[in-house]
């Protein structure tokens, strides 16, 4: 089982974007390598953030994208 790093609290007009976020992975139709690549990138950029709520924010991005990639690869 992953890991997901909690989200940042948001107040609602933030929480609707974390939301749709969470929706569009769903629907994406983005392979596993390039799901690890977002996460990636996600993460080399929450490293240079110097707002912790928003490098938080990337970093459980990062863990969503990860869970969604192991996802499409784990047997049906």
């Amino acid at each position: 089982m992953v890991s997901l790093r909690p989200w940042p609290d948001f107040e609602p007009p933030e929480r609707g974007v974390v939301d749709e976020f969470e929706r569009a992975l769903d629907r994406t139709q983005d392979s596993p390598d390039e799901l690890r690549g977002h996460a990636d990138q996600l993460r080399a950029q929450a490293l240079a953030e110097d707002i912790g709520a928003v490098r938080e924010a990337k970093l459980a991005m990062a863990d969503r994208y990860e869970l969604a990639a192991a996802t499409r690869l784990a047997p049906s």
